[in-house]
């Protein structure tokens, strides 16, 4: 194990933590008192960066944790990405002027999840191929 890697992987684990009970904060705000930007779609962008963030969040966790890679860490990302929507979006039926059960608000919070997880999973992939590295200004040597 690297040193620090568990304090990162916790304070990955707390800003996930941190993600999910902001989540559930939002949700609780009547429909009223919501403004967003005046454009066609606001809510499904909106929707989507919130549920990239959490799937960043989440996919970092699991790939410093548990050390999946590759479809393993992504597939992992978007079913429990997609399972905080369903249950954000039931949270919503039961909030003051919101509609929740919107299978377009889960349909973009799966999407925004699964691009995060992707992400990740290519990160993790683009340092598993560069190999060890010689630290600056260290000459490498071959056997």
């Amino acid at each position: 194990m690297v040193k620090g890697t568990s304090f990162f992987s916790g304070f990955l684990g707390l800003l996930f933590g941190l993600w999910v009970v902001t989540l559930w904060i939002l949700s609780s705000i009547p429909g009223q008192d919501i403004e967003l930007p005046p454009f066609p779609g606001a809510d499904k962008v909106a929707h989507f960066v919130y549920f990239f963030i959490g799937g960043l969040l989440f996919a970092s966790v699991i790939a410093r944790t548990r050390h999946w890679r590759g479809w393993k860490l992504t597939w992992t990302g978007l079913f429990v990405i997609a399972l905080i929507g369903a249950l954000d979006e039931l949270h919503q039926l039961h909030t003051q002027g919101r509609s929740g059960g919107d299978l377009a608000d889960w349909m973009a919070d799966s999407a925004g999840g699964a691009f995060g997880a992707l992400m990740i999973g290519w990160i993790y992939a683009r340092g598993k191929n560069r190999g060890p590295q010689a630290p600056s200004g260290a000459v490498a040597h071959r056997d």
